[in-house]
């Protein structure tokens, strides 16, 4: 019956019959009726026909039917990502209409996440009068958002056209790659390579876009580059064009992803002032997520390195000029090694049944040697004037001609570098197999003169080195050197996994996982089951595995998900995985329901976005988290269910480093701390141990404080009063900044005489108030701010402090305490480490 109705609703949509084709697939269950819209709008693009949308419109039970589907986000996420012409008789704005009339929250969601706001003009054009408050605040940041960055885009096109126009394009690309080196030697920091990478990306696309198509990268940029080294400057236009790069980008990152992917994320609009902020406990999450990964890694390398000592002796009897290097790539190799086991990609996808190692092996190789040539790099660099001058010494010291000339870029035939870094094929006698299948994963294939999508950029030189240019590859090293090549090797086998040619290998391995995982519940004495898909009549529901002690159960959804990358990928994740998952699990629940104990439902990933967050009553729990528990289960029987919950829901990884990280530097904890860890016998527990947990020191574990300005994403005024507004504000900011408190009091005052309940003035003044020791006016402006935004954890630290400096200990020390629990993660910095008291008490406490 049900194939009937679907093949006739196809036959109604091939006639043209638009609406008698929705209403004959709405004959069936709505489970059913949305899995098929989805499947046809993904394989026949039923929702990018704009007549088919338009004739919807015409009737309002048929939207307000599809808009009452669960799955609605999903099924019309390509709609709105289409590039629709601006033109009437070729886009669906009478049925997006519909849908801003009938549900302008899903209006609004969709714009956001397909970023079409920023593609389609009409948008930002739209007469909004019929439309509610909750459509026009967001029409008003649209047109603002937009505004802001095509001025932006514009300088960028402007300076890379002068730039390309009067230069060679080799030259701009040498002069680029100087340029990162300089800025980075400014700041040598893990955030700032990450900022330069994206500049890098973004430079790469655009560069490639705006040249001809017949345009052939036929002059050495090496030359260019000795050029540059002589006169130890960059050219002024690079200059303008590198930094207008980097305002874009900046906008980029803290206005437009935020606001696109962050749903959380509400605009408001108060005196005409609108705003939008992230919540504080958002943005920790948010860092801690990104923590999570390094953790990860770095526990694979300590396994990898316990691995390693054990078989030294035949690591060193390998014929190496730098034993040290040789066992960092060893180290690596294994790290990744087992980190592709345990995702069960020991085979690389569509890698002609190579093994994963043939892959990983010369490129960590390649990139260890620049890590080895950076380190006496940096030495130099301590030692000179400028990056110029230690080149210059790192040149003179380093015989290799071929490492001189390839840096701080790589510019030679693939062949070359992995004829030096290929140890692996040497080691099986491979000689059939092509450098370019080795490579290929690494290799992104330069278009050039075609037009891209900037709000989408596909070149990353983390995950795709080396950019093809003709019959030569070129990649800057220092991203290179940067690179332990964990979690991008495994990206790009996930990426290829997904690919239709490796289905079979896709299924098989997701078979394989889940049994491995059934296997580890048994050893750690649960009983446990796998699910195969057909033991449930709903096609939308079922899961892969439960696991039970006799009396509780848990319900497990395994996903073998990407890993992070953006704001964008985790919002895609939760709408294509996290949600489909839950709403899985959830539609199969009662077939498990027992008298005897409780049901818990998990959605097990691979990746740590959102990880131990609640999605549709399920919690989300990371795979690598779950199995190392459970192996440590193994050694110890006994456990139920309900300890292993106990377990996951305290977030063992990161509580875990803290305590690594306390038994390290115990002299960095507060008093409080310190009494506790010291109590629970914590340090004579763990101190005996603590070589073992040094690996984690370079852990940014507990967060530091961040200001409000890190997570408070954007202010703007609609009209010329809130204009003077927020200069004035700004004045006052950097008043305080200067310790003008008395002029930066005036003039928030001034500020909250116009707008009296703008959270950040009255923080703000607060914060002022307290450095001039007016604690009651102080105190009063802290209770009025966060009154508006209760848990702001930036000003709830503050308002203890000074709680504290006013004498009123007890209430300041109820909230020091509330909101440590609320975030054990993070340094609040409210009262001094055991290191700045006085020497006496130090003696006395670390002498118990």
């Amino acid at each position: 019956m049900n194939k009937e109705i679907k093949k006739q609703a196809r036959e109604l949509y091939s006639a043209k019959e638009y609406n008698l084709a929705l209403t004959t697939i709405f004959k069936l269950d709505s489970v059913e009726t949305e899995s098929f819209l989805i499947k046809e709008s993904a394989e026949n693009q039923w929702f990018q026909n704009f007549e088919f949308c338009n004739c919807i419109a015409k009737e309002d039970s048929l939207v307000k039917e599809l808009l009452s589907f669960s799955r609605i986000d999903e099924l019309l996420y390509k709609h709105f990502q289409c590039n629709w012409q601006d033109s009437h008789a070729t886009n669906p704005k009478p049925f997006q209409l519909k849908i801003a009339e009938q549900s302008p929250e899903l209006f609004v969601r969709m714009l956001r996440v397909s970023q079409a706001f920023l593609k389609n003009s009409w948008y930002t054009e739209l007469n909004i009068d019929q439309y509610s408050e909750y459509i026009k605040i967001h029409h008003l940041l649209w047109k603002h958002l937009c505004d802001q960055e095509s001025k932006l885009w514009s300088e960028v096109l402007y300076q890379l056209d002068k730039c390309i126009n009067t230069n060679d394009a080799s030259s701009v690309l040498a002069s680029i790659v100087l340029n990162i080196e300089l800025e980075y030697s400014k700041n040598p920091s893990n955030a700032q390579l990450q900022i330069l990478s994206q500049i890098y990306n973004t430079f790469i696309s655009a560069l490639l876009a705006r040249l001809p198509k017949n345009y052939t990268f036929e002059d050495e940029p090496k030359q260019f580059f000795r050029n540059l080294i002589y006169s130890q400057k960059v050219n002024p236009e690079i200059l303008s064009l590198f930094q207008s790069i980097t305002n874009w980008q900046a906008f980029i990152n803290s206005h437009i992803d935020p606001y696109c992917f962050d749903l959380k994320i509400e605009p408001s609009c108060e005196n005409e002032i609108i705003s939008y902020n992230r919540s504080s406990k958002d943005f920790y999450k948010w860092e801690l997520d990104g923590l999570r990964y390094e953790i990860n890694r770095i526990d694979y390398l300590a396994t990898a390195n316990q691995t390693f000592i054990e078989n030294y002796e035949k690591i060193a009897n390998v014929q190496s000029e730098n034993l040290q290097y040789e066992g960092v790539c060893q180290m690596n190799y294994l790290a990744i090694g087992n980190f592709l086991n345990d995702l069960k990609l020991s085979k690389f996808p569509g890698g002609n049944n190579l093994d994963s190692d043939r892959f990983y092996q010369p490129i960590i190789a390649a990139s260890n040697y620049y890590k080895m040539l950076y380190g006496l790099f940096d030495q130099l660099y301590l030692k000179s004037k400028n990056w110029f001058v230690a080149y210059q010494k790192l040149k003179n010291a380093n015989p290799n001609l071929y490492e001189m000339e390839s840096f701080p870029f790589i510019h030679s035939s693939i062949d070359e570098l992995y004829k030096i870094h290929d140890g692996q094929s040497k080691l099986e006698k491979d000689f059939k197999t092509k450098i370019t299948t080795l490579s290929s994963p690494y290799t992104y294939k330069a278009k050039i003169g075609n037009d891209f999508d900037r709000f989408n950029i596909h070149y990353d030189v983390f995950k795709k080195p080396f950019l093809q240019l003709g019959k030569y590859i070129f990649t800057p090293t220092l991203f290179f050197s940067k690179q332990d090549w964990f979690y991008s090797t495994t990206q790009n086998a996930l990426e290829r996994l997904s690919n239709k040619r490796n289905n079979k290998q896709r299924k098989e391995t997701s078979v394989e996982m889940e049994s491995d995982l059934k296997l580890l519940f048994e050893k750690a004495g649960f009983k446990a089951e796998i699910f195969y898909g057909h033991e449930f009549s709903n096609s939308e529901g079922d899961i892969d595995i439960k696991a039970t002690d006799g009396k509780d159960t848990i319900l497990i959804q395994l996903k073998r998900t990407k890993l992070r990358l953006n704001l964008k990928d985790s919002y895609f994740e939760y709408l294509q995985t996290d949600n489909k998952a839950s709403r899985q699990i959830n539609n199969v629940e009662k077939h498990f329901s027992s008298p005897k104990g409780k049901i818990y439902k998990w959605i097990v990933t691979t990746s740590f976005e959102n990880a131990y967050t609640t999605i549709n009553n399920c919690l989300k729990v990371n795979y690598f988290d779950l199995i190392t528990i459970l192996k440590s289960f193994t050694y110890l029987k006994g456990f139920s269910i309900q300890d292993l919950v106990d377990r996951i829901t305290s977030d063992s990884q990161i509580s875990d480093v803290l305590q690594y990280k306390a038994v390290l530097h115990p002299e960095y904890l507060d008093p409080v701390s310190f009494r506790k860890y010291e109590e629970s016998g914590l340090f004579e527990k763990l101190s005996p141990l603590r070589n073992q947990f040094e690996i984690y020191d370079a852990v940014t574990l507990p967060l530091p404080m961040a200001e409000p300005q890190a997570y408070i994403e954007a202010k703007f005024h609609t009209d010329k009063s809130s204009s003077n507004y927020i200069r004035t504000y700004n004045k006052a900011l950097n008043a305080d900044r200067n310790g003008n408190y008395s002029k930066a009091k005036t003039l928030f005052d001034i500020c909250l005489n116009q707008y009296p309940n703008d959270f950040d003035a009255l923080s703000a003044q607060a914060n002022v108030l307290a450095k001039m020791k007016l604690f009651d006016q102080a105190l009063s402006y802290f209770e009025k701010a966060l009154k508006i935004y209760p848990e702001d954890l930036f000003v709830c630290r503050n308002y203890a402090l000074t709680l504290m400096e006013a004498g009123k200990e007890v209430k300041a020390f109820k909230i020091y305490t509330q909101i440590k629990k609320e975030y054990p993660f993070v340094d609040i910095q409210f009262l001094q480490p055991i290191k700045n008291l006085p020497p006496e008490i130090i003696e006395k406490m670390f002498s118990k």
